[in-house]
């Protein structure tokens, strides 16, 4: 990739496009107690140190007038030594009387990655209007979307559930021969905290918090 398509590319930076979009799956339908606390499982599609930064600098922050969150793998001692096994809701009722009454979860549903840069020659292009020649439509679109699911320990079922959808659209350089370059300047990483922390905000708004 030449010097000047790198130039231009991040020129276009501003003009590139992140979008996320939350749909409510089940609306909530009991009343969300503040004054019990949560317990936030990590995501499995992030590492530890990632699970770590996403709770500390994502979910944390935006719970802090809301909810008291903590994350689940920083409570494994206690939580045995309260007899919960998580995997065992015939245990929940301890996790009451210690004051949890959520369990929040994210799960990566689906994902698209991107290179940071494609080249289409004019022969890969094809012609869109000419239906005897396959078309090739550039995609290096970022895509990925987060379902979130909150649990009541107390009635032992999930009680509010929203998905996240996040994109980043990609940049088309012309090539002055008939083709393009195809540039994404995102990350998944950013995508990740975009998805999660719109979720998070939209569950706030649909359970009062």
């Amino acid at each position: 990739m030449s010097f000047r398509i790198l130039i231009t590319a991040f020129s276009l930076l501003l003009l590139a496009c992140t979008t996320v979009k939350v749909i409510v799956k089940k609306p909530n339908f009991e009343k969300v107690e503040r004054e019990k606390a949560v317990v936030v499982f990590p995501l499995q599609s992030m590492t530890v140190r990632e699970n770590e930064n996403f709770f500390e600098n994502i979910v944390k922050p935006s719970t802090a007038d809301k909810i008291s969150v903590h994350h689940e793998p920083s409570l494994e001692w206690e939580l045995k030594r309260l007899g919960v096994v998580l995997e065992d809701t015939s245990t929940y009722t301890r996790l009451l009387d210690a004051g949890f009454g959520y369990l929040l979860f994210f799960q990566l549903t689906s994902i698209q990655n991107a290179d940071l840069w494609e080249h289409y020659r004019e022969i890969e292009l094809g012609n869109k209007h000419d239906t005897s020649v396959p078309y090739i439509v550039p995609g290096a679109d970022m895509k990925l979307t987060i379902l979130l699911r909150l649990y009541s320990v107390k009635s032992r079922q999930f009680i509010y559930e929203n998905i996240a959808r996040a994109n980043r659209s990609a940049t088309n350089i012309d090539d002055n021969k008939g083709g393009i370059h195809v540039v994404n300047t995102g990350s998944l990483s950013v995508l990740h905290k975009k998805a999660i922390k719109k979720a998070l905000n939209r569950m706030y708004e649909d359970c009062d918090l």
